[in-house]
């Protein structure tokens, strides 16, 4: 036993102490790169993570000044309103403690509401550095600045005119039937909701119309006895028409406003309509710079025959004005504007508009889907301008932004 241990102790040779001598050096040698790329990688991250605030905050900047160039109405003193100009202004509290001390705005070409703008922002640290994010952007025509705007289809049958600018999916065959530019649908995403609208339209000093209830129907009449239409609200199913007593003229006085019936938990049991109906004899209303709003939200776009809001050819309207449904539209009545100096708009939020009035329209019509009957003229007119008796329209000039797209993004 002692020959045996004596014999493997002599036989050692230090290999171990050699693995480990080798393992500490190559281990002092990759210590300190090893450190010091920890500590750039450390130093490194805070210069990313400031920049990034930085970024941020510049972005916050050029989203402000879209978030200007978007409002109908502009401030004067940040958003330039004539090709060439410019306006610079800085925010009044710092994001991400860096001050966004230049954001300016600059007019490139195009009128308002159409137009190309350049947008650059500053952000500042505490120590001096700086982010610049340059962009250019445009605005998209609003919805009423066309003859036609649509985010689908758009037909125009035979004979049908449009002397304006389309925007909407209309066949190119039908192109030689538009006096004007023919572009693309409008963007689905700027389209404006019911919600802001109903917002714009809604007061709760609206007094209640004065309808009466006849055969299971809610009917407004239209007589002598009210030269003045009366204006308000309803909830459900309106009808209107002329009870007699030969033509007449009935003048808006204030929006009309026709609501959705609602529950407890505020569903919809029934959705608004309002039909203007074939009476007794046939008769004028004057739309007088005010606006007719129907909710009816639950007709979206379909074939069927449904119409939130349905005016027959028993109806002549005359004057500027807005009407306004969620659902879907039938416009036919006769038509007395006749003039360029009337403006006429008809809206679907979310469904159809079969347009098809006898007479010269001047105005604009918009709907996810806008369909022309047989030898039905459009002439398109400056709203701004409409104006009967100058106390201006009741329309939703601040209701609705303006449409921006991000053309071009730099940083530097």
């Amino acid at each position: 036993m002692r020959t045996m241990l004596g014999k493997a102790t002599r036989d050692e040779s230090g290999k171990i102490l050699i693995l480990v001598l080798v393992l500490l050096v190559v281990g002092g040698l990759l210590l300190t790169p090893l450190l010091g790329l920890m500590s750039t990688g450390l130093m490194a991250g805070q210069v990313y993570e400031k920049k990034a605030s930085e970024l941020y905050a510049a972005d916050a900047g050029v989203e402000d000044a879209m978030w200007q160039i978007k409002q109908p109405t502009q401030d004067p003193t940040r958003v330039p309103s004539a090709p060439g100009d410019e306006q610079s202004y800085q925010l009044a509290s710092a994001i991400n403690t860096k001050d966004v001390d230049d954001i300016t705005i600059g007019f490139i070409r195009g009128t308002l509401g159409n137009a190309i703008y350049s947008v650059t922002s500053r952000a500042i640290g505490l120590d001096g550095s700086a982010t610049t994010i340059g962009a250019y952007v445009r605005t998209l025509p609003r919805f009423w600045t066309n003859a036609i705007t649509s985010t689908g289809k758009v037909t125009l049958q035979s004979g049908s005119e449009v002397h304006g600018d389309v925007m909407g999916e209309l066949p190119e065959k039908d192109w030689d039937k538009v006096d004007g530019t023919v572009r693309g649908p409008y963007p689905l995403s700027e389209w404006p909701c019911y919600e802001a609208l109903r917002g714009f339209y809604w007061s709760e000093n609206l007094p209640a119309l004065p309808v009466e209830t006849c055969g299971g129907k809610t009917r407004l009449r239209v007589e002598v006895n009210y030269p003045d239409f009366p204006y308000g609200f309803h909830e459900g199913n309106v009808e209107i028409e002329n009870k007699g007593g030969g033509v007449l003229e009935a003048k808006l006085t204030g929006t009309v406003y026709i609501s959705d019936i609602l529950n407890e938990d505020g569903d919809i049991i029934r959705p608004a309509t309002l039909a203007m109906t074939q009476g007794t004899d046939d008769w004028i209303l004057d739309l007088n710079n005010q606006t007719i709003y129907v909710e009816g939200g639950t007709y979206n776009v379909s074939k069927t025959n449904k119409y939130a809001l349905d005016i027959c050819d028993s109806v002549r309207i005359k004057g500027s004005g807005a009407i306004i449904a969620e659902g879907n539209i039938k416009f036919q009545p006769k038509v007395e504007t006749g003039n360029d100096n009337h403006f006429i708009f008809v809206m679907s939020v979310l469904g159809v508009v079969d347009f098809w009035p006898s007479g010269a329209f001047y105005g604009s019509v918009a709907g996810r889907e806008v369909h022309l009957g047989p030898n039905t003229a459009i002439h398109y007119t400056d709203p701004q301008l409409a104006d009967d008796n100058g106390t201006g329209m009741v329309f939703p000039f601040d209701a609705v932004e303006w449409a921006v797209r991000i053309l071009t993004y730099r940083i530097s």
